[in-house]
């Protein structure tokens, strides 16, 4: 290995690592930023997906390998997921169960990381196609959330 190649290595593991922190803490901090709007507006699965569609087309894609991106949209939809849960902690300390916190983010956060994920895999197919993963992502939230609703 020449000094020129370990170089781009560690440039491209650098590249990653920055980008990953830049997904990681748009994820604990949209929730938070979307909450006033979603409040105004309503149609808070609408409003979500479309922001993880954003998130994923202009950052995740610009992941240099398929695993960083796939690192990349597992880590946003989690951490996504838990700043949302955090964000209804007030919630659950009325009720004076916590565990309802643990129930939720349970099921939130893969239903966060699928959604991802499928505008991931839509997007990686032609980046056009990222509007096809986003109505299905939303597709799949509101259903998940009318199934919980039952």
């Amino acid at each position: 290995m020449t000094a020129k190649s370990d170089l781009k290595k560690i440039s491209r593991r650098l590249d990653f690592w920055s980008r990953l922190i830049v997904v990681d803490l748009l994820a604990l901090i949209l929730p938070l930023l979307l909450l006033p709007i979603i409040k105004i507006v309503g149609f808070s699965e609408f409003i979500e997906d479309l922001v993880k569609a954003l998130v994923v087309v202009f950052i995740i894609l610009n992941f240099s390998k398929k695993s960083f991106q796939l690192w990349g949209a597992v880590s946003f939809g989690f951490l996504f997921a838990l700043s949302e849960s955090i964000l209804y902690l007030s919630n659950f300390w009325q009720l004076g169960n916590l565990s309802i916190f643990w129930q939720r983010l349970l099921w939130t956060a893969p239903m966060h990381v699928f959604t991802v994920l499928i505008i991931l895999y839509f997007s990686l197919l032609n980046k056009k196609l990222a509007v096809v993963g986003w109505v299905l992502a939303l597709a799949v939230h509101l259903i998940f959330n009318w199934l919980i609703s039952i």
